[in-house]
């Protein structure tokens, strides 16, 4: 086990997929317990950020963080897991990427500190959705979330301009591990 806290995030409303992204199939089992078993082969701690009442009736065998304030999408979500996390270094994760993998995942840790994170990029875009981030990188979320930008981009820009993330290119090869699930598709095609 690695000493981090993974993060799987799942607060979206799946708007575009027009039903809940978390529990469409995946080999037999929803979607957020398929991402859910990637992170705990490695990680010492996972939890799940999602909007309040979104697992209440589930049994996830982790502890749920709701988001505090409610529609500020991923950022949002990062905003109450960092205080939760028990490890400096911590992993963030999409409900909605599939294809991701533990090992790939665990590379990112590895390569990270407690004092700067890692974020792929791929093709110009910041891949925060599957990064690392410190956990003291707290204040620069808390700033961004009072400004106008709430997006990942914009604070992965911020924070890698003060040093406390870096950049990770993706490979080709490592391209497809990136692909989400946001339109209603077959998820069983390529």
């Amino acid at each position: 086990m690695i000493d981090c806290t993974a993060v799987l995030v799942s607060g979206g409303k799946s708007s575009r997929m027009g039903t809940d992204k978390a529990w469409l199939d995946v080999g037999g089992v929803p979607l957020w317990q398929h991402q859910l078993r990637k992170l705990q082969e490695f990680a010492s701690e996972v939890i799940i950020s999602a909007r309040p009442g979104r697992f209440d009736s589930v049994n996830t065998g982790c502890r749920v963080i709701p988001d505090e304030v409610p529609d500020l999408g991923p950022l949002g979500g990062l905003a109450s897991a960092l205080p939760a996390a028990t490890f400096e270094k911590v992993l963030v994760l999409a409900i909605d990427m599939p294809e991701m993998t533990g090992a790939y995942l665990a590379g990112l840790v590895e390569i990270a500190s407690g004092e700067c994170g890692v974020v792929p990029v791929w093709e110009g875009f910041y891949q925060g959705l599957a990064a690392v981030y410190p956990r003291k990188i707290l204040p620069i979320v808390i700033e961004i979330l009072n400004g106008t930008d709430h997006s990942l981009q914009h604070l992965n820009r911020v924070a890698i301009e003060r040093g406390a993330m870096r950049t990770k290119p993706v490979t080709i090869q490592e391209a497809p591990l990136f692909r989400n699930w946001n339109q209603p598709v077959d998820p069983s095609s390529p």
